[in-house]
């Protein structure tokens, strides 16, 4: 199965594969991208950019072993103001509907509470720099764009709310992906 990260933008997106060998233990980064628009297109060809970026990326996945995709994509918040909210959520849209366009298992949006609180056990003071660290420490990456780590960090989270703590989470994660879990549980894919 491919566990599928994105911490989408439209100036920037980063986007992350993780994929399991025959061990669950194992988890085998496959591939890592960050999705890059310029300003003075249009939205519309701005966010028609980024899906064929992302189509071209997962069809690269599945060409090199085809497995089921699961994605999770990182939830927008409304601290930014309503045009901004509007055309991140615009962003999120193209990342879901491209992936529903390859049978994706499931598609998780992942608020960004959660995401600190999957890597760093809290999200009380938490930015950038602690999840940065945070993911090094618990899975060695380590990357100068917080777009790849945000999306390696989504990618793992994916990965746990599909195989929890068998596949070497801790419980506290699995405590945090329980939501997104139950509804796997629930809804016969």
């Amino acid at each position: 199965m491919w566990y599928i990260g994105v911490d989408g933008a439209l100036a920037k997106s980063g986007v992350v594969a993780l994929g399991i060998g025959d061990d669950p233990q194992q988890v085998t980064p496959y591939d890592e991208i960050v999705i890059q628009t310029r300003s003075d297109p249009s939205l519309e060809a701005r966010l028609h950019l980024i899906r064929i970026q992302f189509n071209a990326f997962i069809k690269d996945c599945l060409a090199f072993d085809r497995r089921p995709i699961v994605v999770a994509i990182e939830a927008k918040f409304m601290g930014v103001n309503a045009k901004q909210f509007g055309v991140l959520s615009k962003v999120d849209a193209v990342f879901g509907m491209a992936s529903y366009d390859f049978s994706a298992e499931a598609i998780f949006h992942v608020e960004p509470t959660k995401l600190k609180k999957f890597v760093c056990e809290t999200s009380y003071r938490i930015g950038k720099p602690e999840i940065k660290e945070g993911v090094y420490k618990m899975w060695g990456y380590e990357r100068t764009s917080s777009d790849r780590i945000d999306a390696y960090a989504l990618a793992h989270y994916a990965r746990c709310v599909m195989l929890g703590t068998d596949g070497g989470y801790r419980g506290w994660q699995a405590d945090v992906v329980a939501p997104h879990a139950k509804q796997i549980a629930v809804v016969p894919i």
